[in-house]
C-alpha cells in the first residue's frame, strides 16, 4: 500500500506520525512522511485554478492509496474565488484518514470535519469512546476505536546506573501543561518531594511554583522522568473522558510506577488488580503515594507488569497494524 503520511508542526502529533509510519514501513507498506506545508499553504490555500493543479500534480505524483493525518491535517481544503470549499483529495477520490488524540469538536478542527459526516472515504481513529457516540449520531461513518500507544524504542527501561538518573531522581513527578484541574489535584502532593515539568506553570498556585523544574524533552528526558521518578502522577485533561492519555502509555513502556485518576478504558485495556492503581476522588492520592512510596517491591511488581501488557499489547506497531487492517477490510489498498 502507498501511504502519505502528513506531518504537521505541534508537541505530540510529529513523534505519533513518525512512530506509525516507521511501523507501516515495518510491514512492507510504501510509506512516506510528507509535510503539510511541502503539499499545501495552510494559511492561503490554492485559490486559483493554477495553484490547484499544482497541489494535485504533486498528490498525483506520490500515488497514494490512502493519506493519513493526525486529527484534520488530511483534510486539504482549496476554494477558487467565491466558490465553495472543496475537499482536494475528497474531489481526487483518494481516502483519508484522522488519528484523533485530541476532540474532534475543538472550534479550530470541527468545521472541516463536519464536512466529511457523509464521505464514504474518510476514515476516523479516535482515542475517546465519548466522541464516537457523539460523532455517530451526527451522521459520521468509518469511526473507529483505537487508543493512544506508545514508542516502545523511545520510551524503555533505562539501567539504575545511567549518568542520568540522578538528574532526575525523585520520589513524585508530574509531567503535563498546567491547567486549574492539575494544580487542584497536586497540592495535595506539595509536601512530598514532588517534581514538576511542562507548560505554563508559571500559572500555578503559590506552593507548587517552587516544584516546577522545566519543561522536558519527548526524546532526550521524559524517559528518564518516568524511569527514575518512584511515582509518576497522571491528571487527564478535560477532553478525556473515558480515555487514557499518551503519559499512561510511556510511563509504562519505562517501567515506570504510574498512578493515574481513573477513567474507564483502565478496565478494558488492563488488568486493575495487577497493572494499574489509580485514584477516583482527589482525597485518595497522598495516601496511595505514602503507601507505594513506603512498598518498594509491590511499587516494582506492578509497574512490570504493567510494561509487559504495554509492550504485548499497547505499541505504536500494534496500533499500526489496526490501521492497515481496518483501511483494507474496507477495500483500501487492494487496487
Amino acid at each position: 500500500m502507498n501511504i502519505i503520511v502528513l506531518s504537521n508542526p505541534g508537541r505530540a502529533a510529529p513523534y505519533v506520525m513518525m512512530d506509525l509510519a516507521e511501523h507501516f514501513n515495518g510491514m512492507g507498506h510504501n510509506a512516506r512522511m510528507v509535510k503539510v506545508e511541502d503539499l499545501f499553504n495552510l494559511v492561503s490555500p490554492p485559490n486559483t485554478k493554477e495553484a490547484l493543479l499544482e497541489l494535485t500534480s504533486k498528490i498525483e505524483a506520490l500515488n497514494p492509496d490512502v493519506v493519513i493525518g493526525y486529527g484534520a491535517v488530511s483534510l486539504l481544503y482549496y476554494k477558487i474565488q467565491d466558490g465553495p470549499l472543496v475537499n482536494v483529495l475528497q474531489s481526487m477520490r483518494i481516502p483519508m484518514a484522522g488519528i484523533f488524540y485530541d476532540s474532534p469538536f475543538h472550534n479550530e478542527v470541527f468545521p472541516a470535519v463536519a464536512s466529511m459526516a457523509y464521505s464514504d472515504i474518510y476514515h476516523m481513529f479516535i482515542w475517546d469512546r465519548f466522541y464516537i457516540g457523539e460523532l455517530e449520531k451526527l451522521g459520521f461513518k468509518n469511526l473507529h476505536f483505537m487508543p493512544i500507544g506508545t514508542s516502545t524504542t523511545r520510551y524503555r527501561k533505562i539501567s539504575e546506573q545511567a549518568r542520568e538518573a540522578s538528574d532526575f531522581a525523585c520520589d513524585v513527578s508530574f509531567v503535563g501543561t498546567w491547567s486549574p484541574k492539575r494544580d487542584l489535584v497536586l497540592r495535595r502532593l506539595a509536601d512530598f518531594d514532588l517534581q514538576i515539568y511542562g507548560y505554563g506553570w508559571d500559572n500555578a498556585s503559590t506552593g507548587l511554583r517552587e516544584k516546577f523544574r522545566k519543561t522536558a524533552d519527548n526524546i532526550t528526558e521524559l524517559p528518564f522522568i518516568y524511569n527514575f521518578s518512584k511515582i509518576n502522577v497522571n491528571v487527564t485533561m478535560e477532553q478525556g473522558i473515558s480515555s487514557l492519555n499518551m503519559r499512561v502509555f510511556d510511563v509504562m513502556a519505562c517501567e515506570g510506577f504510574l498512578i493515574s485518576d481513573y477513567k474507564s478504558d483502565f478496565d478494558e485495556l488492563f488488568d486493575c488488580e495487577k497493572e494499574v492503581v489509580s485514584y477516583k476522588h482527589v482525597d485518595e492520592l497522598p495516601d496511595l503515594v505514602r503507601h507505594y512510596l513506603d512498598h518498594d517491591d509491590e511499587r516494582r511488581e506492578k509497574a512490570r507488569a504493567a510494561r509487559r501488557r504495554v509492550l504485548r499489547e499497547h505499541s505504536y506497531k500494534r496500533r499500526a497494524e489496526f490501521i492497515i487492517e481496518t483501511l483494507q477490510s474496507s477495500g483500501i489498498g487492494k487496487g
